[in-house]
């Protein structure tokens, strides 16, 4: 600043040398002092601030993810050999009977070679059989032995009766020498209701003529099963046809005899069908569905009830088979 003043005089001087001085007839006015104003100081003109440029942040590297490090397989234990099993002696099985029943859930398995035997009213029960065989199965490959001639349990175990004999392969055959024949796994009987029809029944006697018959077939087949079945009654009706010598003969009679054979059974260990249950009615008395020929004999309806009764049979003891 200093130096800009001295300029500034220095020049005004020169300026002022140059034009002269100026002439005045009087006096001479004194040169006035050039009062020099103070050079102001220009104000700084501050300088800006470089602006910082922002430092970058680093940028981070990445984290290596750890490489995980491999599982060691477990190293698998020896198997051990299987000690091998002392084989056992074969032991010598004893000789099985042919006779014996095959156990078996099926209702008809367990008529497998059966034999069921019976009088009249069995035939009716035979010829129904027979006719269904014509279309399937029915009660298995049981065989019927039967006779429509009023065969009865006295004639059957009086060797006296030449006449009433079982026809069997063309002759006539004592009941036991056909069993031993055919050695059936099973033997059904339905008798009892001619020796009722007969003269003066007594119940008591033909159920003793009943346990000799059934211990005669157990000697001559023992491996077979002995089943007895209960007669069915009568239809409810006084009329009797002139074959009957029994003029009493009637369904109080005949449930006489049904319940000595129930009990027989209990008392010999016989199992038993309980055929008279299922046909009686409320009377005691075959219903009249059942009845083809206002007797005793069945008719077709009667004849599938007695087919059905057997296989109820069946299936109950074949369930208790199968629990054992």
């Amino acid at each position: 600043m200093r130096r800009c003043s001295v300029l500034l005089l220095a020049a005004l001087l020169l300026l002022q040398c140059a034009c002269g001085p100026a002439v005045s007839k009087t006096t001479t006015a004194p040169t006035p002092e050039v009062t020099v104003a103070p050079t102001m100081e220009p104000t700084p003109v501050p300088t800006p601030e470089p602006t910082p440029e922002p430092t970058p942040e680093p940028t981070p590297e990445p984290t290596p993810e750890p490489t995980p490090e491999p599982t060691p397989e477990p190293t698998p234990e020896p198997t051990p050999e299987p000690t091998p099993e002392p084989t056992p002696e074969p032991t010598e099985e004893p000789a099985a009977e042919p006779t014996q029943a095959p156990a078996s859930t099926s209702p008809d398995a367990f008529f497998d070679g059966a034999l069921i035997v019976g009088d009249s009213i069995m035939v009716g029960v035979q010829r129904y059989v027979a006719a269904q065989r014509q279309s399937g199965p029915m009660l298995s490959d049981a065989r019927f032995l039967t006779d429509d001639r009023g065969i009865s349990i006295g004639q059957l175990v009086d060797y006296d009766s030449a006449w009433v004999k079982y026809t069997y392969q063309g002759e006539d055959h004592r009941l036991e020498e056909i069993a031993a024949s055919i050695q059936p796994t099973r033997i059904f009987l339905l008798l009892g209701l001619n020796d009722l029809a007969a003269a003066d029944p007594v119940v008591e006697d033909i159920i003793a003529q009943y346990r000799t018959l059934v211990a005669r077939l157990r000697e001559a087949v023992p491996g077979t099963e002995i089943i007895l079945i209960t007669n069915p009654p009568k239809l409810n009706s006084a009329w009797l046809p002139d074959y009957t010598p029994n003029r009493q003969f009637n369904n109080a009679l005949i449930l006489s005899f049904v319940e000595a054979l129930r009990q027989m059974c209990a008392e010999d260990d016989i199992p038993y069908v309980d055929l008279y249950a299922t046909l009686a009615d409320e009377n005691g008395a075959l219903p009249e569905a059942l009845c083809g020929d206002g007797f005793v004999h069945l008719s077709t309806d009667g004849a599938a009830a007695v087919v059905q009764t057997l296989r109820d049979y069946a299936a109950e003891r074949s369930g208790d088979h199968a629990e054992e």
